[in-house]
């Protein structure tokens, strides 16, 4: 016999979330409906604790946030389950290659993001996830703290490949986009956080869905008893995960997941 959804974990960029960073009425209100019945809604985001926490606000959630790709697990009441981060010798390595190589970096220390360089694309993302961002210079050489999660891509945006270039770090590594790699503490993901969280809930493995759209949600997904992908998903994760979503998330696609349960 299949066991009754406690849990529902959920990506927001391209899953929860709309082309617009919206969440359709439909979604809000049954959302609101299943906490109300006691079901645990947990926000599950590669995005910092601070942004993850304004899109609840703004649809007047108040839920346990997985941030970082699952580096840090906080309770509604911001009490932290966990708080894992790159020690800043670690971090000085990962960003000396991305400089070596010309690749864009930025590093994210308690929901600052923070650059080398003052450019578009920071700019507007720091406006759109509502987070602070500092301009520092060489980050390898300004970075003096211990980092939440580092990313790197080509400037180009063209995919490459970095297999085996850092295993004799502490990180773990995982990408929301195919050109992009996120590094995190090692041992975060979004599976491992979700299992961390869903033993302090209370909640079995089996009864707990999660929807997720890019490859930091596979661990995730295959964690928990239901996982499913959103039509839109990213080529990567469709060639590994089959439970798909008839929807998008341009078209209520959680919604329609959950409007049942």
């Amino acid at each position: 016999m299949k066991l009754p959804i406690k849990l529902i974990a959920l990506d927001l960029d391209g899953t929860l979330l709309d082309s617009n960073d919206n969440v359709s009425p439909n979604t809000n209100l049954k959302l609101k409906e299943l906490i109300e019945r006691g079901i645990h809604v947990v926000i599950a985001t590669g995005r910092t604790y601070r942004s993850a926490d304004n899109v609840q606000k703004r649809f007047s959630l108040n839920v346990p946030i997985i941030s970082y790709n699952g580096a840090k697990v906080s309770l509604p009441s911001k009490v932290d389950i966990t708080d894992k981060k790159i020690s800043k010798d670690e971090a000085k390595k990962i960003l000396e290659y991305a400089e070596t190589n010309d690749m864009f970096a930025k590093a994210y220390i308690d929901d600052v993001m923070y650059i080398n360089e003052e450019d578009e694309h920071s700019i507007k993302l720091s406006y759109r996830h509502g987070i602070q961002y500092k301009v520092i210079g060489r980050l390898s050489e300004n970075i003096n703290k211990d980092v939440n999660m580092i990313v790197i891509r080509n400037r180009d945006r063209t995919e490459f490949n970095i297999d085996g270039l850092f295993d004799d770090l502490n990180v773990s590594i995982t990408k929301s986009v195919p050109h992009i790699y996120e590094f995190m503490a090692k041992g975060s993901s979004k599976g491992d956080s979700l299992k961390t969280l869903s033993k302090h809930l209370g909640v079995k493995r089996e009864e707990i869905l999660a929807v997720g759209n890019a490859l930091n949600d596979l661990e995730m997904l295959q964690f928990a008893g239901t996982g499913i992908a959103m039509k839109n998903s990213d080529p990567e994760l469709l060639d590994i995960w089959d439970n798909l979503s008839y929807y998008t998330n341009n078209e209520e696609g959680v919604y329609r997941i959950i409007k049942d349960i």
